[in-house]
């Protein structure tokens, strides 16, 4: 454990893919990795922009913001 980590109960665990948090789950599938959960529901709420290049645009800035924090 580092700093600042916690631990995710077994039952939890048990239940994710790849043992891994977030977890979306719907409709018996699971997804897991916070920036795909956050792309997959802005391409099925509609926000990812009105054309290709504007999906692109979305996934710049969230890579940036990635980059930014890591």
């Amino acid at each position: 454990l580092g700093i600042g980590k916690s631990v995710i109960p077994e039952d939890v665990k048990n239940r994710c893919k790849y043992g891994q948090v977030p977890l979306l789950e719907f409709s018996g599938k699971k997804l897991v990795q916070s920036t795909a959960i956050a792309r997959y529901l802005a391409q099925e709420f509609r926000l990812t922009g009105k054309d290709r290049f504007e999906a692109a645009l979305c996934d710049e800035y969230v890579d940036t913001v990635k980059d930014v924090l890591n």
